[in-house]
């Protein structure tokens, strides 16, 4: 991401750094805190709940996965890539229409969707083998609404890069939900407690998202209605950008852990559910640390704004390179602690009746470390809009169904984990490939060696300290270590150039980054 050479409005290359440094503070500031809260809820969540509840709350959130999809019809990717590119053309008109197109229409579709699946939920129970199915979904089916709806106005706003307020929603809902959860789960409700406060969390989710969305845009500018009703958007655009981004939103649900929650609850049972989705858990734990998880919200905006400054496909290059090398250098120690630490983890964080997950937890991070090119590729492809790529690797999806209903009775959730697992690795390489022939990429292959080294040293550290670990105590201060391990070594083998830490370290507004 080599920005200096460029100039002008958000395109001023000192108004650009400014931007992005003062959103990635705000978004930083809160994701630093607020995986903790996450964090903490759970594992309380998992403490408390039985592993069968656990499951069985992973399938509803499957499920909602699913009525997303179904009602998405690609509007949350389409307000993604243009709110941006019309916030910097100072195009308003045409994203205050296409905000409340989408998302009038995806709230329509929305409540369609619920109320099949509720009509549905006697036969749905049966299938997934959850007695009381239709309960559960009455009390869940307000969180789905409500969820669904804050993302897509949640994605505006950090397309208009208010992350500030975007990040004071998110403490609200973080501790809302926190507070809300604790109490019901204390007073002895169990599953049902913990579905009326995700529907209460989600509920000032929303509300909160609406408010600023309002306040901080909306009616700061002000245009008559009429005038907003008369802006032609570029439909035909729009709407080839969105089928495609549909389209691959559906192959994309496919390889996604929910549809392994509902293959494994229909031909297993919600227990194995609840195995297989605390490994995911771990792993999503584990990766919120990472910078696109952190700052993604940054990023992407950031991508896209930069691009479409001058339409330079070597920036393109370089701000791929750069990424790549950014999720290498923190991917690979989490993998190698994972691999090293993860029972001890396990027992001494959560429960041991999940122990029975081990197997699962290492494939799953292993893999992980092999897609960490996938963030890079799809900024990639939706910058150049090229998102029929998205919906041809989707054949993958198909491998992945295929291969879970071979794999499911004769091998459980660890045949499931090698088919999803490796259907996202072969769906990534597709696609390095397909963009490969639309714009140059170089893969910076002597920075990845040395980040992989530098994490194998950590993973070998770790290992050798690893029979001292008897209780949370000992684990955390050896985790430090691990980490102290990798830094050290990072620091002595770079991977990163000199350009690299010039960019970070003018972000960060400090020379500091020193890796």
């Amino acid at each position: 991401m080599n920005f200096e050479n460029d100039s002008n409005n958000l395109t001023d290359s000192q108004d650009f750094f400014r931007q992005v440094k003062s959103s990635s503070a705000y978004v930083l500031s809160g994701k630093l805190i607020l995986p903790i809260i996450n964090i903490l809820v759970t594992i309380y969540v998992i403490r408390i709940l039985s592993v069968d509840d656990y499951g069985i709350y992973n399938v509803l959130l499957a499920v909602m996965g699913y009525i997303g999809l179904l009602s998405s019809f690609g509007i949350p990717l389409i307000l993604r890539r243009f709110v941006p590119e019309f916030h910097q053309q100072n195009d308003i008109k045409s994203i205050r229409k296409l905000v409340f197109q989408g998302s009038v229409l995806r709230l329509a579709m929305v409540i369609f969707f619920v109320l099949v699946v509720l009509l549905s939920s006697e036969f749905l129970g049966k299938v997934f083998k959850v007695a009381d199915f239709s309960s559960y979904f009455k009390i869940f089916l307000f969180a789905i609404i409500f969820s669904i709806e804050a993302k897509l106005i949640g994605a505006v706003l950090t397309a208009l890069f208010l992350h500030k307020y975007f990040m004071i929603t998110e403490a609200v809902y973080a501790v809302a939900r926190a507070a809300v959860l604790f109490v019901l789960l204390q007073a002895g409700y169990g599953l049902n407690g913990l579905l009326i406060a995700e529907a209460i969390a989600f509920f000032l989710h929303l509300t909160f998202f609406l408010y600023f969305y309002n306040q901080k845009f909306r009616k700061k500018r002000k245009i008559p209605a009429e005038e907003i009703k008369k802006t032609k958007l570029p439909y035909k655009r729009l709407a080839h950008f969105g089928l495609f981004s549909y389209l691959s939103e559906g192959g994309a649900q496919i390889l996604d852990k929910s549809t392994d929650y509902l293959v494994i609850s229909a031909f297993l049972n919600p227990h194995q559910v609840g195995l297989y989705a605390f490994a995911g858990k771990v792993m999503d734990l584990a990766t919120r640390w990472m910078p696109h998880s952190l700052l993604f919200n940054v990023i992407e905006p950031a991508f896209l704004t930069k691009y479409a400054e001058k339409k330079d496909k070597r920036q393109l290059d370089r701000m791929f390179g750069m990424l790549l090398k950014t999720l290498a250098f923190t991917y690979f120690p989490i993998v190698a602690g994972i691999i090293s630490l993860g029972d001890k983890i396990i027992i001494h964080v959560f429960d041991p009746n999940y122990t029975a997950s081990m197997t699962v937890l290492i494939i799953m991070a292993i893999f992980t470390g092999f897609n960490f090119f996938q963030l890079p590729l799809v900024l990639t492809i939706g910058t150049l809009e090229k998102v029929q790529l998205n919906f041809y690797s989707k054949i993958f999806s198909i491998y992945n169904l295929v291969l879970d209903l071979i794999l499911v009775r004769p091998f459980g959730i660890i045949g499931i984990a090698l088919a999803t697992s490796s259907a996202v690795f072969f769906k990534n390489m597709f696609l390095f490939i397909m963009i490969s022939r639309h714009v140059k990429l170089h893969i910076p292959w002597n920075s990845l060696l040395r980040f992989f080294l530098n994490a194998g040293c950590m993973g070998l550290f770790c290992l050798m300290v690893k029979k001292y670990v008897n209780n949370l105590f000992f684990l955390i201060i050896i985790i430090a270590a691990g980490a102290l391990v990798y830094l050290l070594v990072s620091f002595l083998n770079k991977g990163f150039s000199e350009s690299d830490r010039e960019v970070f370290n003018k972000i960060i507004g400090k020379r500091i980054f020193i890796f």
